[in-house]
């Protein structure tokens, strides 16, 4: 469906020439939406109700989030700079967890921090947010020094360099990132605790062309920078080096104007758009339509995450692959076969000897022991009508009308021909 997004999930069986796709080969537009209406990760009769003791917000997609979130880490080891950011699940349903976010391109929806490699953008660690009651803190830890520390464990003591926007950094937590051997690099609000009083705007006036002004604290060098407007930046890899830069300008001449970049800006800008690629692609081919369930968007985020990182994995192992033909690649391994024995059994001559001895081979009618259960008619399904039906026959394990549809299954070598000459 990401592949040819349509209006409607009925436009995908539609025989119009012009929406007309091969979904209806695979399976029938009634067994998918079967299929999505009961769809469900875990067992609901074991999930504790909202308010009691033991309510899990993620219950009903937990099992795939513990089959998952294992193996982002486990297959893949990233390279030395990582980045870490806010990334969304399209939903507009009612969930008490739902999030709204105006900055973001997709504003509603579920909020999920991702650690990506900030070089191939392949996410290695996840974390659904479910509101400050579900997510414990300790008393000495803020927030996103908590959040950050538990997504980044398995990378901790290891050489690597961290990236993130001003929603995370502060010096508190750049400090234990440094006591963990790893690095750190972010923009940061100068309302943050232990942020330099040299470099506050009440302290420092800068306009548009003047050099950036730097403060060092032990292995900390903090930047103070107007170019377009002020900005703020925390490192504990890099010191008050520069680069010179030439930038577009309409009113300059020769349409250039040259600066003196901090090189902290000038790697920020380069690794700290690792989600953000990473929400690019998995928004290349994703699921189109609405989801009317809440763990339902996240199954679909969840999936699009595991073939964006999959991609990634092939082309790592030298495989010249894009995202698209990874996804037909995948589509075809999981749905050909099927499309095989699905064709194999609507061509089916259906001429087994056994069948049409029901005298020696035994074949009598019975009764399915639930009332409530009626499949569809063998028989009558070979003509495309959808009769349900309380009889079978036990040797064929096939469901039948108990008037003609027995008698034609088990002496006809064609029953679509034998019915279609009762309705002539």
């Amino acid at each position: 469906m990401g592949f040819s997004p349509k209006k409607s999930l009925e436009d995908y069986w539609d025989s119009y020439w012009l929406f007309e796709t091969k979904f209806s080969d695979v399976l029938s537009r009634h067994r998918y939406q079967m299929l999505q209406a009961f769809f469900h990760v875990s067992d609901i009769q074991t999930h504790i109700p909202r308010g009691q003791d033991g309510y899990k917000p993620l219950a009903k997609i937990q099992p795939l989030l513990d089959l998952l979130v294992p193996q982002l880490s486990a297959v893949y080891y990233p390279h030395r700079e990582i980045s870490i950011d806010e990334s969304m699940a399209r939903f507009k349903g009612r969930c008490h967890f739902r999030q709204f976010m105006p900055d973001k391109p997709t504003k509603r929806g579920f909020k999920v921090f991702v650690v990506c490699d900030a070089r191939n953008y392949y996410a290695l660690n996840l974390m659904i947010y479910t509101g400050k009651e579900h997510f414990v803190v300790p008393q000495d830890k803020s927030f996103t020094e908590h959040l950050v520390t538990t997504l980044m464990a398995r990378y901790m003591d290891k050489g690597h360099v961290l990236f993130m926007d001003n929603f995370y950094s502060s010096p508190s937590l750049f400090a234990t990132l440094q006591g963990a051997l790893t690095g750190a690099v972010g923009t940061v609000v100068e309302s943050r605790r232990d942020f330099p009083a040299e470099l506050k705007r009440a302290n420092l006036i800068l306009k548009k062309g003047d050099d950036p002004v730097f403060y060092r604290s032990n292995d900390m060098v903090a930047v103070s920078w107007h170019d377009t407007k002020r900005v703020n930046l925390l490192s504990t890899v890099h010191t008050n080096n520069t680069v010179h830069k030439r930038i577009r300008a309409k009113d300059a001449p020769g349409g250039y104007r040259s600066v003196d970049k901090p090189v902290i800006a000038d790697t920020y800008n380069s690794f700290m758009g690792g989600v953000d690629h990473f929400d690019q692609l998995m928004k290349n081919y994703a699921y189109p339509h609405r989801n009317y369930k809440w763990y339902h968007a996240l199954y679909h985020y969840l999936k699009d995450l595991s073939l964006v990182n999959g991609c990634i994995l092939m082309v790592r192992d030298g495989h010249s692959t894009s995202a698209k033909d990874f996804r037909k690649s995948v589509v075809d391994a999981l749905i050909r076969p099927h499309m095989i024995r699905r064709q194999n059994d609507r061509h089916q001559t259906n001429n087994a000897v056994d069948r049409l001895n029901a005298a020696a081979f035994g074949h009598f009618p019975a009764k399915f022991a639930d009332p409530k259960h009626r499949p569809v008619c063998k028989v009558c399904a070979s003509v495309k009508k959808r009769a349900q039906c309380r009889h079978y026959c036990p040797t064929c394990n096939v469901a039948l009308c108990i008037d003609n549809c027995f008698r034609i299954y088990h002496t006809a070598k064609d029953i679509k021909e034998a019915r279609q000459q009762l309705t002539q």
